[in-house]
């Protein structure tokens, strides 16, 4: 629990650096720089997919495979300043070179505060791994707490750019067989553009997101690395 109030207390701390650098850019740029961002949208959703490079060492192996991404974002109160984040993603990587799997699920409800050139959250989730290993299997599921940061902003009119980092820290893991399995801090990051495909209501994101997650299970392991470029769809509206 310590290291997870620990994560929030670094997010507090960047999200006034990139707030000043914000400004500082803002305060740079030309008027028409400063004012092409569009508003975000009061309510909208999203899917992709990723095509994953995963580094393990719990089964010492590298091979790629495939991930999926789903969200629902909501802002609201005044200015919009209000926001709530769902995140989920869940992908399944083989590797060929000893017959091994990795397969996770992870969903988070973030909680947070927008300031219209970024965001800053908290919240919690759950986090699901399946490993087929040479002589052996586990199943976990566990519970965590969460905290995000970002930043987004337009150069040109319909398209824009963003980064985005999220924290997760486990307060409670189960294992299905009841194994000794550690399952530890988890971070990713991300940064991408996006291109208006209508006006109004329908984007589409591409980027690069980097992820790790540690876990160990019988001594073996230490941190999982993923690397995938990414697509995905965003639709929105206001209401």
């Amino acid at each position: 629990m310590r290291t997870s109030f620990v994560s929030l207390s670094i997010f507090a701390q960047a999200a006034r650096f990139v707030g000043a650098a914000c400004t500082t850019v803002a305060a740079c740029s030309s008027p028409a720089l400063a004012a092409s961002s569009d508003a975000e949208r009061a309510l909208s959703v999203s899917g992709g997919a990723a095509f994953v490079t995963h580094k393990s060492k719990l089964v010492n192996s590298n091979d790629t495979g495939l991930a999926y991404t789903y969200g629902l974002r909501v802002l609201g109160g005044s200015a919009n300043t209000i926001l709530v984040d769902v995140r989920g993603s869940m992908g399944t990587t083989a590797f060929a070179l000893n017959e091994t799997s990795i397969a996770t699920k992870d969903l988070v409800f973030l909680f947070g505060y927008n300031f219209g050139w970024g965001y800053v959250g908290a919240g919690a989730g759950t986090l699901q791994i399946a490993a087929t290993l040479p002589d052996s299997a586990l199943e976990t599921y566990s519970r965590t707490y969460a905290g995000c940061l970002g930043t987004s902003f337009s150069l040109f009119r319909g398209t824009g750019f963003f980064l985005d980092g999220r924290v997760t820290s486990p307060f409670e893991t189960k294992e299905t067989q009841q194994q000794t399995v550690s399952v530890g801090l988890g971070m990713a990051a991300e940064a991408g553009a996006t291109f208006d495909i209508t006006r109004r209501a329908l984007d589409l994101q591409a980027g690069v997101r980097y992820a790790t997650q540690a876990v160990t299970f019988g001594g073996v392991g230490g941190g999982e690395t993923l690397t995938s470029p990414f697509v995905s769809l965003r639709w929105g509206f206001d209401p």
